[in-house]
């Protein structure tokens, strides 16, 4: 059949290119390549949103301690934790997962526990476990659903109890036997796997050093803009002191004049603007705060997860070097036998 060359072809169209490169991530994805990242940043906020609220009284008879509401939107789940209880998910992750990134978590402290502790704890302790429901692995464990849905008492025991013999994420998988056949060649392989790892340990040490840098600065211009907010509060206080100030003035100290209740009555309107200025800035100040330990802690919290699981990482590869070694070492001092068959006697 002929080709009417004077008909129009259909002109080909192509999608966004961010629709393909969604796509690609979703193939990616679905292959589950433990080695690579296929996920946005967006694609990690969606997993889950945590959020932690400090309960109002404390509990204990004798020691009293501080819980912590965690409200899951993935799990639309509500619970209530203490302290320890993240420390008992921090061991079992840790042991679960030995090369993947675990968060750290705030320090402990028993005495001197302030308002003011207590919230940086919540803080750290949001970050900890916002970094654990969005990654991509281990916000799949049957551990972290368990901390978050767990309704009865002691949930950092029973977690341990139930997960207490829990292997590692590559347990399952064969180990490579040590024999002195492969094994120079296996190191000559993974020697460039090395160099790269010791220049990405180097470049994000460099990069958690500088964030880390930065924060102190930030945490230093925060205190001087609430040190301002508090001086412009002290300047108000003082207005007011003064616009209200009743002492019977005395000719002996103003002489034929009388300006000084017209004055009063234009400081009563200054204490108003120091106000309003001092609110503004602590306002301002409260925002910045909420910034540096929402996005900048978490990152740097991130980063410093990921220099502890190059120190766990460097261990294993001395364990395993040492290993190898041995292997070698047993397999050189092995005795070779040999028969020679000229210095058998044959018996008569």
């Amino acid at each position: 059949m002929p080709v009417d060359l004077t008909e129009e072809l259909p002109t080909p169209t192509i999608d966004n290119i961010n629709t393909l490169e969604d796509r690609l991530l979703r193939l990616l994805r679905s292959e589950q390549r433990s080695s690579t990242l296929c996920f946005r940043y967006n694609d990690l906020c969606a997993l889950d949103t945590i959020q932690v609220d400090v309960e109002p009284e404390k509990k204990g008879i004798i020691i009293r301690h501080v819980e912590y509401a965690i409200t899951s939107m993935r799990q639309n789940n509500k619970v209530l934790r203490r302290y320890n209880d993240f420390v008992a998910l921090h061991e079992l992750l840790t042991l679960k997962y030995p090369y993947r990134i675990i968060p750290i978590l705030p320090p402990k402290k028993t005495v001197n526990v302030d308002k003011e502790f207590i919230e940086e704890r919540r803080r750290a302790l949001k970050r900890y476990i916002q970094i654990l429901c969005r990654h991509p692995t281990i916000s799949d464990t049957e551990i972290i659903k368990f901390f978050l849905t767990f309704r009865g008492e002691s949930c950092g025991d029973n977690m341990k109890a139930t997960y207490k013999n829990t292997l590692d994420e590559f347990s399952s998988e064969p180990r490579s036997l040590l024999n002195t056949n492969d094994n120079t060649d296996k190191f000559g392989e993974d020697s460039d796997g090395i160099k790269i790892f010791r220049i990405s340990q180097t470049h994000m040490s460099f990069i958690h050093q500088q964030l880390s840098h930065i924060r102190e600065c930030l945490i230093s211009i925060h205190d001087k803009h609430s040190k301002n907010a508090d001086d412009f509060t002290n300047i108000e206080k003082t207005f007011q002191a003064l616009s209200s100030e009743s002492t019977n003035i005395d000719r002996w100290a103003t002489g034929s004049n009388d300006y000084w209740p017209t004055i009063q009555v234009g400081l009563a309107d200054l204490p108003i603007e120091m106000s309003a200025i001092s609110e503004r800035i602590h306002e301002q100040c409260k925002r910045d705060d909420e910034v540096i330990s929402d996005h900048l802690d978490m990152l740097i919290d991130l980063l410093q997860g990921y220099k502890d699981l190059c120190k766990r990482f460097e261990e294993a590869l001395l364990s395993e070097q040492k290993a190898i070694q041995k292997a070698n070492n047993q397999q050189q001092r092995r005795p070779t036998i040999t028969t020679d068959t000229s210095t058998k006697v044959k018996a008569n």
